[in-house]
């Protein structure tokens, strides 16, 4: 029911970058870089909220071509919310000032803003099908 604050000060790369995915709110170095691997493995990950953060286009891009994005594309994909020179005081000063705020209301605005009615699906899905390639019973 809170938001989750990513500080992304370097590269964010398969798992790294599905935490910052997850996160509610993503502040970024100019040092930040933002790589999905998961078709170089035989995995399909990110694909549960790539989609809703940069464009169904720019996801399927980020996704295939398993590319590094700096953080002032990330920033305008997207996918970093802003850039700032110290991305963890940065985090840790939008912390506090959301914690200065009503916990009812902030709870309220990010059901409303984060689009919760279909992500067990989407993750669900994702995982069946990268287990079963995982373990070798993708058809």
């Amino acid at each position: 029911p809170v938001p989750v604050i990513a500080a992304v000060d370097g590269a964010a790369v398969g798992g790294g970058a599905q935490l910052v995915l997850a996160a509610d709110v993503r502040i970024g170095s100019a040092q930040a870089r933002i790589r999905f691997v998961g078709p170089g493995h035989g995995l399909a990950v990110g694909l549960w909220g790539l989609p809703a953060a940069v464009g169904s286009g720019r996801a399927l891009d980020i996704v295939l071509s398993q590319r590094f994005l700096s953080a002032a594309e990330a920033v305008v994909m997207g996918l970093l919310d802003r850039m700032a020179d110290d991305p963890f005081a940065e985090a840790v000063a939008l912390g506090s000032a959301v914690c200065a705020l009503d916990p009812a209301a902030v709870e309220r605005a990010k059901r409303l803003i984060v689009d919760w009615e279909h992500l067990g699906e989407r993750l669900a899905d994702e995982r069946a099908g990268n287990f079963a390639a995982f373990t070798g019973r993708v058809g």
